[in-house]
């Protein structure tokens, strides 16, 4: 169990991190990238909620649209018109006054994402963890055996006992 809890604390204090390097929907900037992909993607809006947009460098300079101030990205916002994942990349996600009117009107907007992408992260982690952890046992069993493998070559080859060393090849013998 603690263990469990400090790696939320840690992923969570990454995603915050994360957030403060977030520089806004029309972003190619990779920490952009990455928050809006998370928050369309996986139905869910900031860390917890919308509130841990409030205070960012993003949502402090960020202007409104049209007329209402952003306290979190667009992309905490249902869109009718999803994009793709092609033009997130690149920086290309292009709102609907109705999207926009649905996620920042009233105290109780309609359109918002409520969920937190913490869980939405976790649920992700959960389910491909076993598939995760065995890529890396896989890697680990690699790596292991080719250190292994260059050990063997190298005591055969100093003592010189590797076959491939010590073999005459056709033209060097008379």
């Amino acid at each position: 169990m603690a263990y469990s809890n400090s790696v939320e604390k840690v992923l969570k204090g990454e995603m915050r991190k994360s957030m403060r390097l977030y520089r806004g929907e029309n972003s190619s900037w990779a920490d952009s990238v990455a928050w809006n992909l998370l928050q369309l993607q996986h139905d869910c809006c900031g860390v917890n909620n919308k509130s841990d947009w409030i205070g960012t460098p993003w949502q402090t300079g960020t202007p409104s649209v049209n007329a209402y101030i952003q306290q979190y990205p667009f992309t905490c916002c249902k869109i009718s018109n999803e994009p793709s994942i092609k033009s997130i990349r690149k920086g290309n996600i292009e709102p609907s006054t109705s999207d926009v009117d649905n996620c920042y009107e009233g105290a109780n907007p309609t359109g918002l994402r409520r969920q937190g992408c913490y869980k939405a992260l976790r649920k992700v982690l959960s389910d491909y963890g076993v598939i995760i952890g065995l890529c890396l046992f896989g890697l680990l069993s690699l790596q292991i055996l080719l250190v292994y493998l260059s050990c063997q070559i190298a005591t055969k080859h100093k003592s010189g006992n590797a076959f491939w060393f010590s073999q005459k090849l056709p033209e060097d013998q008379d």
